[in-house]
């Protein structure tokens, strides 16, 4: 076998710059894959819909509390949470991927009427939240909100998680961390794959999205009330999607299918008919249990919020690595 100079011979010299080659090619692959995903996720606007006033979208000023929420990154999240006169339940609102929580603010009064609380917020680089939108953000996002929600929510009151869109998902997803009592999942897709595959049908974009917010499979891992909405017209998110959901879904569940109505017409054109749904659906729901009382063992105990939310995330690896 040929040899060079230094005593190397060419097979030698060839396979790690082969390796390297691969290497590169996969860090590539893997760059343009989270790339597709941000700029396909992801529409923020930092501007409101009309003014960052609530009560231009008819939601009480007296109802109104500004919050803040704090993520383990240190990013601060902006949201309202909005307290009904007498609170039955009290939901945890994911919006979709575009705009701001001013985009979805017009559902919130109707819910109040009901006598249901609201906690609306803005994932981080949505509206007032610090930073940029990204997979592992946006979930760390939900979970801190979920936890704040738990907070603030009356006791004995169902606490229940209400997705929108690509917020389904990830509301979804957060159930499986954070103990909730029911799960609402507005016009939501089956799968980021299954979207991309439906966009783009014939560039195989799908390919990139990787094995990410597979509603679908999560809800493998859920046993709540489940009730899900959709327009039979949605021109974003086929009425399909939720009926493969339902299918899906073994636990107790609620399918709603609403006749001619788009992606994010629901409430705007028949907040009757939707609100009805929700309040069938939230007074059906049985009294929440009562936060077990834990066993503590003897000796000084020191509380670290941030540890904790952090070892609450790291003792699932095998569901958050897929996100990441």
């Amino acid at each position: 076998m040929e040899k060079n100079e230094n005593g190397r011979t060419g097979a030698g010299i060839l396979a790690p710059l082969l390796t390297g080659m691969i290497v590169a090619l996969a860090l590539a692959l893997e760059l343009a894959r989270r790339a597709f995903r941000r700029r396909h996720l992801f529409s923020p606007s930092r501007a409101p819909l009309i003014t960052w006033n609530p009560s231009d979208y008819g939601i009480p000023e007296e109802a109104v509390q500004e919050i803040q929420i704090t993520t383990p990154r240190r990013r601060a999240l902006h949201g309202w949470y909005c307290v009904a006169k007498n609170p039955v339940a009290s939901v945890l609102f994911f919006h979709g991927n575009a705009g701001n929580l001013t985009n979805t603010a017009h559902m919130v009064t109707p819910l109040l009427e009901l006598g249901i609380n609201v906690l609306t917020f803005d994932y981080a680089g949505f509206g007032k939240s610090d930073g940029s939108p990204d997979l592992r953000g946006i979930l760390e996002d939900g979970i801190a909100a979920a936890h704040l929600h738990d907070e603030l929510r009356p006791v004995g009151a169902p606490s229940v998680a209400w997705g929108f869109s690509l917020g389904g998902a990830i509301a979804a997803e957060i159930v499986t961390r954070v103990r909730f009592d029911a799960l609402i999942l507005q016009s939501t897709f089956t799968s980021l794959r299954a979207m991309a595959r439906l966009v783009f049908p014939k560039m195989g974009v799908h390919r990139l999205s990787g094995n990410v917010l597979d509603t679908k499979s999560v809800l493998r891992r859920v046993d709540l009330p489940l009730l899900l909405i959709h327009g039979s017209a949605d021109e974003v998110v086929p009425h399909t999607m939720s009926g493969e959901l339902f299918e899906a879904y073994g636990g107790p569940k609620t399918l709603h299918i609403l006749e001619g109505r788009l992606h994010k017409d629901l409430f705007q054109r028949t907040p009757a008919e939707v609100v009805e749904k929700v309040r069938r659906f939230v007074l059906s729901l049985p009294a929440p249990e009562p936060d077990p009382i834990p066993i503590l063992p003897p000796g000084p105990q020191r509380y670290d919020g941030w540890r904790t939310l952090w070892g609450r995330l790291a003792r699932r690896p095998e569901q958050l690595d897929p996100l990441w």
